[in-house]
């Protein structure tokens, strides 16, 4: 019964993360924040991949959890980032966070499609895989929070320029 109860949650999880991704695609499509309306469409594609599953799905759930954490960061953070400060890193950042998506995203598709026996077969180096996967993803936020804390950096910059001038 335990186990049911886990999987009843994950995949209500799941759906409450797709929702959620809904509403910020509305939102990135109204104010363009690049690459994210793409990297929604991704996550949602993946969140939709995850519930065929048939082996891994739970390490795919965590990854598609992590992949949605972040897309809403991104989304939170668009606000204090306006276009006046928008770097060639921050958008590298997001690039890069896309690029991990496309891949995360094919690879689920992938997983997904074979055969019982290639699942089988393949199980370990899909795990191994998703490590991957989840590093490079790790390696797209680290980059992205690095851009972000420089783009506040200019931020405060420039209002205490303006400060200064009104002196």
């Amino acid at each position: 019964m335990p186990q049911e109860e886990e999987t009843a949650r994950s995949e209500m999880s799941l759906h409450v993360l797709a929702a959620v991704l809904g509403t910020i695609k509305t939102a990135a499509d109204i104010v363009a924040v690049p690459f994210l309306a793409q990297a929604v469409d991704l996550a949602l594609t993946l969140i939709q991949t995850v519930e065929t599953m048939k082996s891994n799905q739970s390490q795919f759930r965590s990854l598609a959890e992590e992949t949605c954490l972040f897309i809403c960061a991104i989304h939170s953070m668009r606000i204090e980032v306006t276009e006046s400060v928008v770097t060639l890193a921050y958008l590298r950042a997001l690039q890069a966070f896309h690029r991990a998506m496309e891949e995360i995203s094919c690879f689920a598709i992938a997983s997904a499609d074979k055969k019982w026996w290639a699942r089988f077969l393949k199980a370990q180096s899909d795990l191994e895989k998703i490590g991957e996967l989840r590093q490079k993803l790790s390696i797209a936020v680290q980059l992205f929070n690095i851009a972000q804390t420089h783009a506040v950096y200019l931020i405060c910059v420039q209002q205490y320029a303006r400060s200064d001038d009104e002196i």
